[in-house]
């Protein structure tokens, strides 16, 4: 039987096209069973409800062919005041109080400190750089050359270094090669008149590279590995590291001022062990340097916890030390 006003086709077409029109059952989505939905604002952790729509195929031309919407569920992080048992201290940093974003979908640490309250003490903004990993933050070193700090650390990428003013900002960052295996050895860092002298050791071998206050580090010169190497210098500004690993301790290399390899010059060199000055930054920060930059000491660290793979930068002037800490208040 023929519909009226249609040819033989009227029962099919509309039949299968409805089909395509319906879309996704409503409902679905990414709601786990046993998880409770609300909405970002009702200070309760949960699932909450969007609403999307659902994909839907062309219909018959004159024919009303509306398309279910799709309801879709998301996890909050937050909702106001309840953090899920986070911290600012669990997030990685010294102390603070966390809050929550509008969103319900990120946590608000504006309010965190990066750094200890004490006199005189100035925590500076995060710098911008690259493979920071807060397990090899015992692989952070620097030193000063011509009013620049010069840090470098390892990451699980390679062995880095960055230049940076007194104040703490960053003048550029540079990769350096990275060796056979990261997160083991040394990273040592000497200043000298005209730039750094960079040593890394692994348990095989290490290299020394020489980087300028300006421009690309130069190439890297072999030296031995599986312990720190021992620094010594010449009048003139002529740096060697000696082997420690061999009895007695070995000169495997002599850099100059400019970054060039060459023989010991004669005369007694004066024991200079490379600059470990420590930060002064509490747990969870972890080991850092402290160096000193004209009238300003920069403290630099990473975290040893958390998610907040950074680098910790502080300052004070040099000739007033910060306070020793007070008592610690409790963290919100």
């Amino acid at each position: 039987m023929r519909a009226r006003g249609h040819g033989p086709w009227a029962l099919a077409v509309p039949l299968s096209l409805s089909l395509l029109c319906a879309g996704p059952a409503a409902g679905q989505g990414g709601a786990s069973p046993g998880q409770r939905e609300g909405r970002c604002g009702d200070g309760r952790i949960g699932w909450r409800p969007i609403t999307v729509q659902g994909a839907c195929a062309p219909c018959m031309p004159g024919r009303r062919c509306p398309c279910q919407q799709l309801t879709r569920f998301i996890s909050e992080v937050c909702d106001g005041r309840a953090l899920g048992g986070q911290t600012c201290r669990s997030l990685g940093y010294v102390g603070g109080r966390l809050a929550c974003a509008p969103t319900c979908a990120a946590f608000d640490v504006s309010g965190c400190r990066a750094c200890p309250q004490r006199a005189g003490l100035t925590c500076l903004p995060t710098p911008p750089l690259p493979d920071l990993v807060p397990a090899l933050g015992h692989l952070l070193a620097g030193a000063e050359s011509g009013g620049l700090a010069g840090v470098a650390w390892r990451g699980q990428q390679a062995d880095h270094f960055a230049r940076l003013t007194a104040e703490g900002d960053v003048i550029d960052h540079q990769p350096l090669s990275s060796g056979p295996l990261a997160g083991n050895g040394t990273v040592q860092v000497v200043g000298t008149a005209t730039g750094w002298l960079v040593a890394r050791t692994w348990p095989s071998d290490g290299e020394i590279t020489w980087v300028p206050r300006r421009g690309p580090a130069g190439p890297p010169l072999k030296i031995g590995g599986s312990s720190a190497p021992v620094w010594v210098r010449w009048p003139g500004d002529r740096w060697g590291v000696r082997e420690t690993g061999s009895t007695p301790p070995r000169l495997v290399a002599v850099v100059d001022g400019q970054g060039q390899a060459s023989e010991a010059p004669p005369g007694a060199p004066e024991r200079v062990q490379a600059p470990a000055a420590p930060a002064v930054f509490p747990a969870p920060v972890g080991p850092g340097v402290a160096i000193v930059v004209g009238g300003t000491t920069l403290h630099l660290a990473m975290p040893t916890a958390g998610v907040a793979e950074r680098l910790v930068l502080a300052r004070h002037p040099t000739d007033r030390p910060p306070r020793p800490a007070e008592r610690a208040r409790p963290t919100p």
